[in-house]
């Protein structure tokens, strides 16, 4: 979203719930919807979007993002358990790096 692009967070939230409403099984704007909500603030709301991402199509970035949501939220067992679950279908080196550093991030292990 050009709104995105440019950090204008409420105008791109307001594009993805017009696009969900139109396509509601679809997980890209629900994911790039909770990425605008995590920018502005609203972390329930945007854990709720990264769930749903995942019951639509197990995605390891959505269960990434979940996970970086629920640290901010204190909710740290949750956090790494969602990164587990994440890794367990992650692909792409550079998100099983980021995977493993905030597990041993959750874990103390820095």
């Amino acid at each position: 979203s050009l709104y995105f692009k440019r950090t204008d967070y409420a105008s791109a939230d307001k594009q993805f719930v017009a696009a969900i409403a139109t396509r509601p099984n679809a997980t890209s704007p629900r994911l790039n919807l909770g990425l605008s909500l995590v920018r502005l603030g609203r972390f329930d709301k945007a854990a709720r979007e990264f769930e749903r991402v995942i019951q639509l199509s197990p995605d390891a970035y959505a269960y990434y993002e979940l996970a970086l949501v629920y640290e901010k939220l204190g909710k740290h067992r949750d956090a790494e358990q969602t990164l587990r679950r994440g890794r367990e279908i992650a692909t792409a080196q550079d998100l099983v790096q980021r995977i493993d550093e905030g597990v041993a991030r959750l874990r103390g292990e820095h």
